[in-house]
């Protein structure tokens, strides 16, 4: 069961396609009841290597190498809104597609090193990318 989630930017917001959208932060009631805790860090600290799902946000774009680096080696999921976030070393990302469409990639270096595991189906959904 997932314990902690840490939400890395302002306001806990998310875009898709320049439209903001409703995140982790925005249903912290509804997510009460799963034993969920939600974090936001804008000073990206060290506590956050305590988390189990790590989500940067748009607003962190120019600290999330900083913040991969810190985590690396840690079993944490890391989940971006931003185009190159996977490839930076972020494990999955999100994008636009057409037709208001959202689609996912998964870095699946980045996903090795962390050592979590991802479902086979999940993987042949993703757009699979590697590490820059």
């Amino acid at each position: 069961m997932i314990k902690k989630i840490s939400s890395v930017g302002d306001k806990r917001e998310t875009f898709v396609n320049d439209k903001k959208m409703s995140s982790v932060g925005d249903n912290k009631e509804n997510l009460a009841d799963k034993n969920i805790a939600t974090t936001v860090d804008n000073n990206i600290v060290p506590p956050i290597v305590d988390a189990q799902i790590v989500i940067v946000t748009r607003s962190e774009k120019k600290k999330a190498q900083a913040l991969l680096d810190m985590i690396a080696g840690h079993p944490i999921l890391t989940v971006g809104d931003f185009p190159g976030f996977a490839e930076q070393g972020g494990i999955l990302n999100f994008y636009p597609k057409p037709n208001n469409r959202i689609g996912f990639e998964i870095n699946v270096d980045a996903k090795n090193r962390s050592g979590i595991k991802i479902s086979s189906h999940l993987l042949r959904l993703a757009r699979i990318v590697s590490d820059r």
